[in-house]
């Protein structure tokens, strides 16, 4: 009985304890690979485009533009959570302070703009912005755009009859204006474009203290703003070969902002 009790404890190996500790091992150096492969193009529809939780408040992206994006991350993107590493609203307009908030960042980073004509459209770097004398990042990158395909939809004229207006008619008037403006405003539709690099150079990301370009060539920019955030320019470049990003190839920032993946 003895000889056979030696025999079976042999057989079953390790410990239970022992077993479990490596067990759990195993599964918390697995974390990662089973995130990515929950985001894979292997996975289901809903899980590949379903939007990870943002830590920080967006006042540009809408849902749709989040799906649209995450269809597109390269693999070190895919399934983090987008953190809000600057804002013009919360940190104000200036590169100076964009580049201090990205001392820290290990990760790509997606910049988005809204300009004052509601365009938006923006950039996925390889990696945190930085001032340099020289061309830096990799072909992990993109241009994207939002661009619009679609007329406002025209309001329904009011049924009040053509008598005179007292002071309630022309607040009324007022409050159907604004609504009116608000409402052009959410009626456009826009169609998701977006282009990766060419491979035709490597001028991905250059900065200065007075601007920074992202895509280069032949003297023209895929996106260019100036030390402010305030102004920029988009054109077609030979980094990404990309169309203008917005209506306008000179335009006005309204709102700016950088997210990292964590």
């Amino acid at each position: 009985m003895q000889t056979m009790k030696w025999i079976e404890m042999v057989r079953l190996g390790p410990t239970p304890e022992r077993s479990s500790t490596f067990d759990n091992d195993k599964v918390l150096s697995m974390s990662d690979e089973l995130r990515r492969a929950l985001y894979s193009s292997s996975a289901s529809v809903d899980m590949e485009f379903s939007p990870p939780d943002l830590i920080g408040t967006s006042e540009i992206f809408t849902m749709e533009h989040r799906e649209k994006l995450c269809s597109v991350l390269p693999a070190r993107a895919q399934g983090y959570m987008w953190s809000l590493a600057f804002s013009t609203s919360q940190h104000g307009f200036s590169l100076a302070s964009m580049y201090r908030k990205m001392q820290r960042v290990d990760s790509p980073v997606l910049l988005v703009i809204q300009d004052t004509d509601n365009n938006v459209f923006g950039a996925l770097t390889s990696c945190a912005l930085r001032p340099s004398e020289h061309f830096y990042g990799t072909g992990e990158s993109l241009l994207f755009s939002f661009q619009r395909v679609d007329e406002p939809r025209s309001r329904v004229p009011s049924d009040k009859s053509d008598g005179a207006k007292d002071k309630d008619d022309l607040d009324e008037k007022k409050d159907e204006n604004k609504d009116e403006k608000e409402e052009t405003v959410a009626a456009f539709k826009t169609k998701f474009k977006y282009w990766g690099w060419t491979g035709d150079n490597m001028y991905f990301i250059r900065g200065s203290n007075d601007n920074i370009s992202i895509g280069a060539g032949d003297g023209k920019f895929g996106i260019w703003l100036d030390g402010d955030l305030y102004l920029g320019r988009t054109q077609r470049c030979t980094t990404y070969g990309n169309e203008p990003l917005t209506t306008r190839e000179d335009f006005i920032v309204k709102i700016m902002e950088c997210w990292t993946f964590i």
